[in-house]
């Protein structure tokens, strides 16, 4: 099937029915994106390892314009933002009532089940974690002595 392939340049009849060669076109680009992306990923962190002494001063005056800008975008920001969540509230509180009422349905739904299952949990458990307790004490006073 290879040697036909290659002879004829394209892939034999069965192939192209199980195979759309359009999506493996498509395949084939997102593989290799994704591949680009990682080996450029490893680069930068190559080159900036590399360059670190010349670069974090840079980084460090990045971080503080960016600082700067954002503190004057937050204050331009605060008004609109006290607008919005007055104007939210009532919505958010409609909708908390409405999850508060549909969970105390589910907890009557669930809640023989749920003690039950509880239950059968703490008693399944309860060994191990004396257990355990029994080994930190002794750790505990072999620690002490």
């Amino acid at each position: 099937i290879l040697a036909q392939t290659i002879a004829t340049g394209s892939l034999p009849a069965p192939f192209l029915k199980a195979w759309n060669l359009e999506t493996l076109a498509r395949a084939s680009l997102a593989a290799r994106m994704v591949l680009e992306g990682i080996f450029s990923c490893f680069v930068g962190m190559g080159i900036g390892a590399y360059n670190h002494h010349e670069l974090l001063p840079c980084l460090k005056d990045s971080h503080k314009l960016a600082s700067q800008k954002a503190a004057i975008a937050k204050e331009k920001a605060a008004p609109y933002v006290k607008e919005m969540s007055a104007k939210a509230s009532p919505y958010v509180k409609e909708l908390s009532v409405k999850a508060q009422d549909k969970a105390a349905q589910a907890a009557a739904i669930a809640g023989p089940m749920a003690k039950d299952g509880f239950a059968k949990a703490k008693d399944k458990a309860t060994p191990y974690l004396k257990l355990a307790q029994e080994k930190m004490n002794e750790k505990i006073n072999q620690a002490k002595s």
